[in-house]
């Protein structure tokens, strides 16, 4: 994952955000509130409905998207991915005494899926909400508690394929909500592998290790490209956990081989990434078969033939 835009709002206090902290420029894309820098928050209430702040322009389709929030209120607070305009976005916010994902499309919100996550006003809560592909995921902790190592909402759309970010907000009360260490990661599914490339005499199985650098778990697959019948992988696939390995056996069957040299490729594949290990077996020549010389009674090895010489006296 590399990140992409982040804001600590670590500046003087001032009207509206502006610029944040990594050079990109906040902007109200939805409704209007009133916005401020309070003590190195961004702080935001008066929302007319549900109010959108856009951070810069870029519109990734995969991302994590996490924040620090302190909610005034119970109205509809957090963030928003996939944005495209102010009619059609994916949001993820404490509402009511839950915390939900959901969507406005052409105009029209809808909840995806919910689950109760009581909070108290003015105390500060980490939200964190992942899209990869059609999967939208959301995790929310208290701020001074360990985040939670698995998502508590996990659903499924394909409204929205990419767009850009930002949080959002419902607050109309006279107090402000309060944001900051606000990141967004390019997210995609994506595995190392080690070593990428294999040496057999003969036969035997090598191992290789997949590690995930994702930050979601992770479906894969092995495949061997050359379909090479000596060549065999187990397991052929499994799933990789939130930064978690697999062993993986490659095996070579060198059974009726030649001498000479063999070739294949092993690829391992999550969605949107391969990584190739390369395998090249080496079947050395039987040694030459051997012919025995006798020279003054001693017998000596020679090649290619039996002979049998008489180089004495009788």
């Amino acid at each position: 994952m590399t990140q992409i835009a982040s804001d600590t709002f670590n500046r003087a206090n001032q009207s509206g955000w502006d610029t944040s902290s990594d050079g990109e420029t906040w902007a109200i894309v939805r409704n209007s509130f009133t916005w401020n820098i309070v003590s190195n928050k961004g702080a935001a209430n008066s929302a007319a409905n549900f109010t959108i702040a856009r951070l810069g322009s870029q519109t990734p389709t995969n991302s994590d998207n996490t924040a620090r929030i302190a909610p005034a209120s119970a109205n509809n607070i957090g963030m928003v991915a996939r944005f495209v305009d102010s009619s059609n976005f994916y949001y993820a916010v404490f509402d009511a005494g839950n915390i939900v994902i959901g969507k406005d499309v052409a105009g029209t919100f809808s909840t995806l899926i919910s689950t109760a996550f009581a909070i108290t006003f003015g105390t500060s809560y980490h939200l964190r909400f992942n899209l990869n592909g059609t999967t939208l995921m959301l995790k929310a902790w208290q701020d001074g508690s360990a985040e939670p190592g698995s998502f508590q909402l996990s659903t499924t759309d394909a409204s929205l394929a990419s767009g850009g970010f930002g949080v959002g907000s419902d607050d109309s009360g006279a107090t402000n909500t309060l944001w900051d260490e606000y990141v967004v990661l390019n997210d995609t599914l994506c595995i190392a592998v080690t070593p990428t490339s294999l040496s057999f005499g003969g036969s035997g199985t090598q191992n290789v290790t997949l590690t995930s650098c994702a930050s979601v778990s992770e479906a894969w697959t092995a495949t061997i490209l050359g379909g090479s019948p000596w060549l065999s992988v187990s397991p052929s696939s499994g799933t990789l956990a939130i930064a978690g390995n697999a062993t993986v056996g490659i095996t070579v069957n060198a059974t009726g081989l030649n001498p000479g040299t063999y070739t294949d490729t092993v690829q391992f594949a999550v969605t949107g990434q391969t990584v190739n290990v390369s395998v090249t077996v080496i079947i050395p020549a039987p040694p030459p078969a051997g012919n025995i010389v006798w020279d003054a009674g001693e017998p000596t090895i020679q090649t290619d033939k039996f002979v049998l010489v008489n180089i004495g006296t009788t």
